[in-house]
């Protein structure tokens, strides 16, 4: 049984209002009560097994009447060892934005908060913060994903160089972020969320509310940074999801996955980098995009390959949005790993944002010296970057798209992809056709 300093923890934090408020004296035996109830639904198991460890605190920030904020959370996903860097990213969110709309945040962890860590991110912030575990069932490895045939994977990779090749943990969160995160019992009743990472620097001030803007346009997803998927990670995500057109017979005449296709109906790679992004969890919680994700899921990808959320997200949006329906934030200027933009100086947005951007930043690639400096880039021109795919899109830009899109069949027949490929997606097959890709003919 694991121990608990409650009267430390009530000191400065409360419980959620309509979740259960004591905790259990006997956490295993709590556990499996709520495991193997009969009478709750699985969203209600989620929010039982995990209310032990959910605590709020009230900021001390008071409300502004002259503001409406919409139903929307920045949500932060994050270990206990990252606090320096998740300190860093939201006293900078709360600087260049948040302070004057004082959003509330969630943080989720797949292990219980420690206590010290709550403290220090409670002085980075005058907003509400509600800090929560993740249900299990979030964070697992499916029992149908072959251990074995996983790890072979995983030593493929690395013989490629490939960052987080090895990593379990790693896929898991992607799978998390691809999706789970929207199914968080404390996400239920809201519309929006701004996903903030561990050490991100924002670089302009921001003064308008991108929440609002996103309802106001009818936005569902939002981006600051597109670029390159490394093709090692997904070799066979792009053939998956045509496969998904083809059984469900979607029409992708005037969507966005038209963007996403190349003059050979190969994949672009092109992806929106999901460690910045607002979107619609409504959305997210849609019944396309959870059918999407399952059927993804139910390869094994996430395992045996090493798919990340980012591409995920975007193919989605490629299925079931058009360019219409989503928004590049150009007015914010943003740095993950060594990767930064922001708006050009000569650039005439409506908001006229104010920014500072640094010279010179520290090397996220370099391990052994983390203190190294390296010149910082505007990545919007880069080679690996796709904004101008993004900038040039306007409809579907391919003649042969405006016959085959309308018909799964035809599009499936364009790109080469044979029927008997098609059924060949258990995960030993998969394997074999990974083999052969990484290692060449």
């Amino acid at each position: 049984m694991l121990s608990i300093d409650l009267d430390s923890f009530s000191l400065n934090y409360t419980r959620v209002p309509g979740w259960p408020t004591e905790f259990p004296i006997n956490l295993s035996d709590y556990t499996n009560l709520v495991k193997n109830s009969s009478h709750l639904s699985k969203i209600e198991k989620w929010k039982y097994e995990i209310a032990p460890w959910v605590w709020h605190y009230q900021g001390s920030a008071m409300p502004d009447p002259s503001i409406n904020l919409e139903k929307a959370v920045i949500l932060v996903l994050v270990r206990n060892s990252e606090l320096v860097d998740i300190m860093n990213s939201v006293k900078q969110l709360e600087n260049r934005y948040n302070h004057k709309y004082h959003y509330p945040y969630i943080f989720l962890n797949d292990v219980p908060f420690a206590k010290d860590f709550m403290d220090q991110i409670t002085l980075a912030t005058d907003s509400n913060i509600t800090f929560s575990l993740i249900p299990s069932e979030h964070w697992s490895i499916p029992q149908s994903v072959d251990i074995n045939q996983a790890k072979i994977g995983q030593e493929i990779l690395n013989a490629k160089g490939i960052s987080y090749a090895k990593s379990m943990s790693y896929r898991k969160m992607c799978r998390f972020n691809s999706g789970f995160f929207y199914k968080h019992p404390l996400l239920s009743e809201l519309d929006f969320y701004w996903r903030l990472e561990p050490n991100v620097d924002f670089f302009c001030d921001l003064t308008y509310d991108p929440f609002k803007l996103m309802k106001q346009q009818d936005k569902k997803y939002s981006f600051v940074i597109i670029l390159k998927e490394l093709i090692q990670t997904i070799p066979t995500l792009w053939d998956h999801t045509l496969n998904f057109i083809k059984m469900n017979n979607i029409p992708i005449s005037g969507k966005l996955l038209n963007m996403l296709v190349d003059s050979q109906g190969k994949y672009n790679l092109c992806h929106f980098w999901s460690n910045f992004e607002i979107a619609s969890l409504k959305w997210f919680q849609s019944k396309e995009y959870n059918e999407y994700f399952d059927y993804l899921d139910s390869t094994g990808n996430f395992f045996y390959e090493r798919w990340g959320d980012a591409p995920i997200h975007t193919l989605a949006a490629g299925l079931f949005l058009q360019k219409k329906d989503i928004l590049f934030m150009n007015d914010i200027g943003y740095r993950h790993d060594n990767f930064a933009r922001w708006p050009a100086t000569n650039s005439s947005l409506k908001h006229n944002p104010k920014c500072q951007i640094p010279n010179l930043i520290n090397n996220a690639n370099n391990r052994k010296n983390p203190n190294e400096k390296i010149k910082l880039k505007n990545f919007d021109f880069n080679k690996y970057s796709c904004l101008n795919v993004w900038n040039t899109f306007e409809h579907d830009p391919l003649d042969w798209k405006y016959e085959a899109a309308g018909d799964p069949f035809k599009l499936l027949d364009f790109f080469g992809i044979s029927k008997r490929n098609l059924n060949e997606f258990d995960h030993v097959r998969e394997q074999k056709r990974y083999l052969g890709l990484l290692n060449g003919p």
